[in-house]
């Protein structure tokens, strides 16, 4: 929307920025045990979660998180909020979202519009592949079938998702 908000690195929190106020807590992430204070940022912790995006539409929080940081054990994590129950899914960075409405290739959000519709990016050569891999394929609908005319060297498919 209209709203301004800032977070900073190792930071459990997102601050809303005012021309009237000082930044006001807005969000806090509760980590519990897992929480890594941004006095320890530099120890190698053990399991602590290290959250380094947020984004935000009108039903859910979208954000990502690393654990073990400073190890070989490191592993990137998709975390989805839903606002109306307060459930949390979390799921491997790997698994993207599954296409369940088109039956189209998973999508892995990058960002998100002020309006609330994440985007992600397919390339192209992804897209030259799944349509070789599926052409018995005759129910597709026809915003995915307009991409079969996209080559292996053309720009990346942006997808916006609501």
């Amino acid at each position: 929307g209209k709203d301004l908000y800032f977070r900073q690195s190792y930071n459990d929190t997102i601050y809303q920025v005012s021309a009237v106020k000082e930044l006001q807590p807005a969000r806090v992430l509760d980590l519990g045990a897992h929480r890594w204070p941004y006095s320890e940022r530099f120890e190698d912790k053990k399991d602590a979660i290290y959250p380094t995006k947020f984004m935000e539409s009108e039903d859910v929080i979208f954000f990502r998180f690393i654990t073990n940081v400073y190890n070989d054990k490191q592993k990137t994590y998709n975390a989805l909020y839903r606002k109306a129950d307060g459930i949390v899914k979390v799921s491997p960075l790997d698994n993207k979202i599954t296409d369940d409405l088109n039956g189209f290739l998973p999508l892995q959000p990058i960002s998100v519009s002020a309006s609330g519709e994440f985007a992600a990016l397919l390339p192209s050569e992804e897209v030259v592949t799944w349509f070789e891999d599926n052409t018995d394929n005759t129910d597709i609908p026809a915003g995915v079938a307009a991409l079969k005319k996209v080559g292996e060297e053309d720009n990346p498919v942006v997808v916006i998702m609501e």
